[in-house]
């Protein structure tokens, strides 16, 4: 009792010392910022203070602050040090990013910034009227937003990507490209960024820091580009900084307006500080990331803006636990929105949104990351989070009893491939849950690829996924597979619907389903139970399941169950499943389906033709509140059930609808209807 009477006067003690700090852009570090009327004016101010549990650092609204922040004082429980704004107006700005304005002409459209722009060794973001450009690159990336990067194809090499590897390619041009970085395309799903140390007409040299492809080391035919260096700018607004000089290049057919640098890495860094919150503050233009938490409990981002970041917007590092990240928005990143690949428990992101996420440039050596939302953290939540426009995917977890529900993915694989809208893997972690998520229109980029395979998913169970649980989740305009198992046990596939998904490359299928040999994948496959889904595919090349069984040690009767579901194919009854053994495609209907595997004996299979797709209707509700959706005519679902003129849907809910008859009456509107078209391929 003694105990714990002291901590609570201690805790009492240390609040009533507490104070309440203001920092406004016309203020004076020479005043004592305790009140509204005698701010302070820097942050350099701030960070020379030190502050105690319960201290609240308030910036003033509509000013912008340029520099950093350096947590230095932990909070705790009861009083936290807290990061927020006061007064009416925009959220206060802290930026790293300034203008640069002054330009000397060095002609053929080259314009160089008259003095040093930034004081950083690399520049990862530039911006030109608003818009984030990426640096120079041969070949020439695409003329619009996102710029997508080109390839130049080797046709042999040495080296396997880690240590000293040499690329030769007929596309070069005998330009001698030391110190420059090459990217290499080394698989789906990486592209590693090294710098060239050797050059010769067709041969470039580089030391690389990992190898490409899993170990398995590079492949000829794969693709490279090459970027960082004054050389390849050819194109409006490309841009080059020279770490020596610290200038920055640009070609421009006129003297260049509206561009601004970084020259902060990171504008709000914590290490090892505890009971650390920051609330309803614009961070903006840091050079890799925005916001680091490292080897830091319970801290708290909610409410803030954050644009225009090299990297990472919202970082966690180094084992950050009870992490709670809600309400923010994210947008124009280099990196992941939200991070964290070094383990931690009990992260909370919720009611975020992250748009146009890691598009623009490739800053990373070795980068194999790119989701929106990347984390690994034991017992975390990961709702009510709406992604639109990735690079790669949009959720990639991993670590036990994690839950990601309600989530809205969608646009997502532009730049990469090979992952899926919401993504896991990795034995051991047990408890996994992915519930009432809707995932729509991956892309998948094929550039860079010998004959240009590309593979983006919907919800993907990677290698040995072990007791997960994917429910009530929509899936939809995939690339590839719509639900994909690959080397799964005791997992669970239930209520789902996905519709319209894959066809034309390798991985396809509402459902799909693959196995490996080697004794690491034998007798895996087992256990996983596949019932009460609806799986709708809209073009003759689209598979309802896809099984890939590698060899005899994961059949398709050991896969577990597939029961129970609702199939349908608008424009082909001729087959609904196409069953691989080792390299030997049968294609069958639902009867020869059964036959042949013993599987969905109670499932049923709709046989009417809908040769006019555009009387397929999808309609989604991606909110927390039930939707009255308003179809404009009588429309009828898988099942049978007709809707008069409108649907009602439940939370994050959907319904496939076929046309039926015209409408009756008016009827009211709401929710979201998203007509399908052929996926991008």
């Amino acid at each position: 009792m003694k105990k714990s009477i002291t901590i609570l006067f201690i805790c009492l003690l240390q609040s009533s010392f507490a104070t309440t700090y203001y920092v406004a852009s016309n203020g004076s570090d020479a005043a004592n910022g305790t009140s509204t009327s005698t701010p302070w004016q820097s942050l350099s101010k701030v960070n020379a203070t030190t502050f105690v549990a319960g201290d609240q650092i308030l910036f003033r609204r509509g000013d912008t602050f340029f520099g950093n922040i350096v947590v230095k004082n932990s909070g705790n429980s009861s009083n936290p040090i807290f990061f927020g704004a006061y007064g009416t107006g925009a959220k206060p700005v802290i930026a790293g990013m300034q203008a640069v304005t002054s330009w000397t002409n060095l002609g053929s459209n080259i314009w160089e910034s008259t003095g040093a722009v930034s004081t950083l060794p690399t520049l990862k973001v530039v911006t030109i009227n608003g818009v984030t450009i990426p640096c120079g690159a041969t070949p020439n990336r695409d003329a619009a937003y996102p710029f997508l990067p080109n390839y130049y194809p080797y046709q042999s090499h040495t080296g396997n990507g880690k240590g000293t590897t040499t690329v030769t390619s007929s596309s070069l041009d005998g330009t001698n490209w030391t110190g420059a970085d090459i990217v290499v395309r080394a698989n789906h799903w990486t592209m590693d960024k090294e710098t060239i140390t050797a050059s010769s007409s067709k041969t470039l040299t580089y030391v690389g820091q990992a190898p490409g492809t899993d170990g398995n080391g590079i492949v000829d035919g794969w693709g490279f580009f090459i970027q960082n260096d004054a050389r390849t700018l050819d194109v409006q607004n490309e841009w080059y900084y020279n770490p020596s000089t610290k200038k920055i290049r640009i070609y421009s057919t006129s003297m260049p307006t509206g561009v601004q640098v970084t020259n902060v890495d990171t504008v709000f860094y914590n290490r090892v500080h505890d009971y650390i919150q920051v609330d309803n503050i614009q961070f903006f233009g840091a050079n890799t990331s925005a916001i680091v938490f490292s080897s830091s409990h319970y801290g708290k981002v909610t409410n803030c803006d954050i644009s225009y970041n090299g990297e990472i917007a919202i970082q966690g590092n180094n084992t950050s636990n009870y992490f709670d990240v809600e309400n923010n928005n994210l947008s124009d990143l280099g990196g992941a929105g939200i991070w964290n690949t070094d383990n931690g428990v009990n992260w909370i992101i919720k009611n975020n949104t992250i748009r146009r996420q890691g598009l623009v440039s490739v800053t990373m050596a070795n980068d194999y990351t790119g989701g929106a939302i990347e984390i690994f953290s034991q017992g975390a939540l990961v709702q009510y989070n709406r992604i639109d426009s990735t690079s790669y995917e949009g959720i990639h977890f991993r670590g036990k009893n994690v839950q990601v529900r309600n989530n809205y993915v969608s646009n997502f694989g532009f730049l990469r491939d090979d992952g899926g809208g919401i993504y896991t893997g990795f034995t051991g972690e047990t408890g996994k849950i992915i519930d009432g998520n809707i995932v729509l229109n991956s892309v998948g980029n094929r550039r860079g690829i010998p004959g240009g395979a590309k593979a983006s998913n919907g919800i993907y169970l990677d290698g040995l996924t072990d007791s997960a649980t994917a429910t009530n989740n929509t899936v939809a305009n995939m690339v590839s597979a719509g639900i994909f198992i690959n080397s799964g046990r005791n997992n669970t596939v239930r209520g789902n619907t996905v519709y319209n998904t894959g066809g034309q490359y390798w991985t396809k299928g509402a459902l799909m389903s693959q196995t490996y040999k080697g004794a690491r994948f034998a007798s895996y496959q087992r256990g996983n139970k596949v019932v009460d889904n609806i799986f709708f595919q809209k073009y003759p090349a689209q598979v309802n399941v896809f099984y890939y069984q590698a060899d005899n040690t994961n059949t398709i009767q050991q896969f577990g169950i597939i029961d129970s579901n609702y199939y349908a194919k608008a424009m082909d009854t001729t087959y609904m499943s196409n069953y691989n053994n080792a390299g030997h495609s049968y294609y069958y209907n639902l009867t020869q389906w059964r036959t042949a595997t013993g599987q969905d004996g109670h499932s049923q299979f709709l046989s009417k033709l809908i040769a006019d797709t555009s009387t397929i209707k999808l309609v989604i509700n991606p909110s927390k509140t039930d939707s009255v959706i308003n179809l404009g005519a009588k429309y009828q679902d898988i099942k049978g059930v007709l809707y008069k003129n409108s649907i009602t849907l439940s939370p994050y809910r959907s319904a496939i609808l076929i046309y039926d008859s015209p409408a009756e009456v008016a009827a009211s509107s709401g929710g979201e209807s998203i007509y399908f078209k052929k996926p991008l391929r």
